[in-house]
């Protein structure tokens, strides 16, 4: 496939098992980086998407912009290379922060293309025709639905079967299976997915106590995440957002697999074998989790395992590197991303309340509790996500701002630092995060 990056390009692909689908990948990139004298690889990975085509367009465009921003940031000689992981993940129905979710068509068109997207996800497993086949039920139910219990019932448990087990693995808030399977058998669960959270006037503290946590108010309204619109209500709208709580979770454990697995093992090797070459990992979305669990993985010396991180948008916990969160006293999944010192350089995360998709999982979870939407998503929250709020209660990190292409950064990037940089008009939604302004952050971490 022809990629069109003003640097030499590496294409890794890695299946849904987070195995290296054709080691000759490997071989070009190890000898590539001989031939082309390079001192500085990116290694970039997407997020959710439709194919290796989209993920392509999106290396293809942020490193064509990386490449102009040389111009900004001097970068003393070196050259650089992209090795761009494309791992399956699919595109569903929330992911674009879709000002109207009505475009989807009506409740049944819409439930039926998040089944397709769902068992698309699941055929690249192993067991997928079996996933595939009790899908294929579940949406043979959907005309049922407003006017049978036991079709609701036989719709929520066969979709709920295919929520991973890694679901609560960050310690954040979900939809517990216990909580689920009693509000299945009140014939509950999927009318309360399709109502709204309660609002409140600003000022006023909400709470979720039948899911154990108290939420103080918010000094921002979250109840735009995508996926849980107004736009639909009632059962179908809470059989829509079932089917994309159940993908988000089924990708993001995805993610952690892949970056556990080969990009894991090929950081590990470039490490080793090519230790004159700079490291520097760039995720955005999903893409965030499959190179931070690549970064905190096996590595024979972990203290700068790579050289600089960029987070753009990142789709996991805004606790996940928190040394303690709550009064249990756990530390985040990927603590010692900190407490190892894995990253020499800068580590940078983007982060705008603008991004409706980071938070949807955990959106769509609070009507279960039907929690007050003013307390949704919000720093102090449970759930928020790490595009959404950056690193939360993790006392070292620094807060700052992203600034314009060619501006200062405030504070400035620094060897081993982990700066929050919020981008409030220069980042509009999820997916923008392939403009100058990003670029240049991208390119500013990689030559600190």
């Amino acid at each position: 496939m022809s990629v069109n990056i003003p640097y030499p390009y590496f294409e890794i692909r890695v299946d849904a098992s987070g195995k290296l689908e054709d080691q000759k990948q490997i071989d070009a990139l190890m000898t590539g980086l001989d031939s082309h004298h390079v001192t500085d690889l990116f290694v970039a990975s997407h997020g959710w998407n439709n194919d290796a085509v989209a993920a392509n367009e999106l290396y293809s465009e942020l490193f064509t912009n990386v490449k102009a921003q040389e111009a900004n940031v001097s970068s003393n000689g070196r050259k650089f290379a992209v090795a761009g992981i494309i791992w399956p993940s699919k595109k569903f129905d929330a992911a674009d922060d879709a000002p109207n979710a009505a475009s989807f068509g009506d409740n049944s068109s819409r439930i039926e293309k998040q089944i397709d997207t769902l068992k698309a996800l699941l055929a690249d497993e192993e067991g997928g025709s079996t996933a595939q086949s009790t899908l294929d039920e579940a949406k043979a139910l959907i005309p049922k639905l407003e006017g049978s219990a036991s079709a609701r019932k036989k719709f929520s448990e066969i979709v709920l079967s295919h929520l991973p087990g890694s679901v609560s693995e960050e310690h954040d808030r979900v939809l517990s299976n216990e909580v689920a399977a009693n509000m299945i058998a009140d014939d509950k669960l999927l009318s309360q997915l399709g109502t709204p959270p309660r609002k409140t006037a600003s000022g006023a503290s909400g709470g979720a106590a039948t899911m154990g946590f108290a939420h103080p108010a918010a000094s921002s309204n979250f109840e735009g995440a995508a996926g849980i619109g107004d736009f639909f209500k009632g059962v179908k709208a809470g059989a829509a957002n079932l089917l994309n709580y159940v993908t988000y979770y089924k990708m993001k454990d995805r993610a952690g697999t892949v970056g556990r697995g080969a990009v894991n093992a090929l950081l590990g090797k470039l490490r080793e074998e090519k230790p004159q070459v700079r490291l520097h990992v760039v995720g955005h979305s999903f893409g965030c989790r499959v190179v931070t669990a690549a970064v905190t993985g096996k590595a024979s010396e972990p203290k700068n395992f790579v050289d600089s991180m960029s987070l753009l948008q990142g789709a996991f916990s805004h606790f996940s590197f928190s040394s303690r969160f709550d009064d249990s006293g756990k530390t985040g999944f990927y603590r010692n991303l900190i407490d190892e010192h894995r990253v020499r350089g800068p580590v940078i995360i983007t982060h705008t309340r603008a991004d409706k998709a980071v938070g949807m999982a955990y959106a769509i979870a609070s009507r279960a509790a039907g929690q007050i939407a003013s307390a949704v998503g919000d720093r102090d929250d449970p759930f928020g996500g790490l595009g959404s709020n950056g690193a939360q209660k993790t006392s070292e990190v620094r807060e700052g701002s992203l600034p314009k292409a060619g501006k200062p950064f405030n504070p400035a990037l620094a060897a081993g630092s982990v700066t929050n940089m919020r981008a409030d008009g220069l980042i509009s939604d999820h997916g923008d995060v392939r403009n100058p302004n990003v670029a240049y952050a991208v390119l500013s971490a990689a030559c600190t």
